[in-house]
């Protein structure tokens, strides 16, 4: 069973119209001059519409613009306006531009409280669907306020909420805006249930034990989160995720993360000690949707000796070795290269073997050095194992070749003993 722990995140939704202040009372003729009439304010188009986020500390200090958040609008044609993810300014849409915003009541009891921060105005902007999108690049608190002005600069109505984000986290709102509209919209967070989680324990024979391995996840844009093999510290680039023991009982190693971006992943799973260890990885879609767990088990492992498994995921997810991952139907975690030497005093190489979904089993063949190997393997359509295999000194080579979708694959990998 996955447990989801909750990351930071918080969000509120607010909606306001001008206030009653701005409309005229009148006292209307009568003998006791007790019937009132309230005339609401007029406002005169062309309307023009505001995108603004302040942003503040965690302990509410306010942060000088563009620190913290960077704020884009894409509207219905895909053109954008603002600061995307990467700091770049986009000004695409007609009659739209962005710039340094000041909040002119922070302290009032209803609305947006961060002092400072940076906007969007759309003048006159047109009816349809736009995209309001905030890329993090602090860890921060921040106000979102869409509002319509008139004309004269009064203001029709105001949308604001709380939320939060972190360095490389991006969240998008729908503004479904009609002009004539009172109020135009509510502002609809873009839900994505996606998630992911790789979890390691260690293995002596049938029984699952503590963790033998660290584990390292670089995603697509190359941030990492885990602990990198030979290094005491953790790191910690991927937004919205952690890496720390797991919720089980007995300590393992877990990574989690909130809405991964989609795309290939490198896992490297370096031993801390000898022994074995399982790997699980659990993915769910934008829809909340899982598949499956895909499970190795029982990989052997030793101190400093690491391990790369290719991850996708992308409908649906995919594991494979890192050697050989594309549309191979043979992958390999270890080796790490086509040649590999092993250290010295070493008489036998891992082979981490990923076998494709569409392999037909009976076709597999393996010889090392020219013997047939091939009883040592059990080949299983989308499964995996590991085996190890004596080398004799000098050089030997192992070939691995099996059928699928009416193709042959062969690998030559290279093994080298001193």
């Amino acid at each position: 069973m996955v447990h989801r722990r909750a990351l930071p995140f918080a969000l509120a939704l607010v909606t306001m119209w001008t206030a009653p202040a701005v409309a005229q009372v009148l006292i209307s003729p009568g003998a006791n001059q007790s019937d009132v009439t309230v005339i609401p304010p007029a406002f005169q188009p062309p309307y023009h519409l505001t995108v603004r986020i302040y942003v503040s500390a965690p302990d509410g200090r306010p942060l000088p613009p563009p620190i913290g958040a960077n704020l884009l609008v894409i509207d219905a044609q895909g053109r954008r306006t603002g600061m995307d993810g990467g700091g770049a300014l986009h000004a695409e849409i007609p009659g739209a531009r962005w710039g340094l915003e000041t909040n002119p009541q922070p302290n009032a009891p209803v609305g947006p409280r961060g002092l400072l921060g940076t906007g969007i105005t759309l003048d006159d902007a047109p009816d349809g669907p736009y995209v309001v999108e905030v890329a993090g690049t602090d860890r921060v608190q921040l106000d979102l306020a869409v509002a319509q002005w008139d004309s004269r600069g009064q203001r029709r109505w105001m949308h604001f909420l709380h939320a939060a984000t972190e360095p490389g986290a991006i969240d998008r709102w729908d503004l479904p805006y009609t002009a004539r509209n009172r109020p135009a919209f509510d502002l609809r967070e873009q839900r994505d249930g996606s998630y992911m989680s790789i979890r390691a324990y260690g293995r002596r024979g049938d029984s699952v034990v503590k963790a033998t391995t660290e584990l390292l996840l670089t995603d697509p844009r190359g941030r990492r989160l885990g602990r990198a093999p030979g290094s005491r510290q953790n790191v910690q680039e991927i937004p919205r995720a952690t890496y720390d023991s797991g919720t089980g009982d007995i300590e393992g190693r877990e990574l989690e993360v909130l809405r991964p971006a989609a795309g290939a992943y490198a896992l490297d799973v370096t031993g801390i000690a000898a022994g074995a260890y399982d790997i699980t990885v659990y993915v769910t879609d934008r829809a909340g949707q899982s598949q499956s767990p895909f499970e190795i088990i029982g990989v052997p492992t030793r101190a400093g000796e690491t391990h790369r498994y290719a991850l996708q995921t992308a409908a649906p997810p995919r594991v494979a070795g890192a050697l050989g991952h594309d549309a191979r139907l043979l992958s390999y975690a270890a080796p790490a290269a086509t040649r590999t030497e092993l250290a010295r005093g070493e008489t036998a190489v891992t082979i981490v073997i990923l076998y494709a979904p569409g392999i037909a089993r009976e076709t597999f063949r393996a010889t090392l050095a020219g013997r047939d190997v091939s009883a040592l393997f059990t080949p299983r359509p989308g499964g995996s194992q590991a085996v190890r295999l004596p080398v004799a000194v000098g050089s030997s080579t192992l070939v691995l070749s099996v059928q699928g979708h009416g193709i042959v694959h062969t690998d030559t990998l290279e093994i080298v003993r001193r």
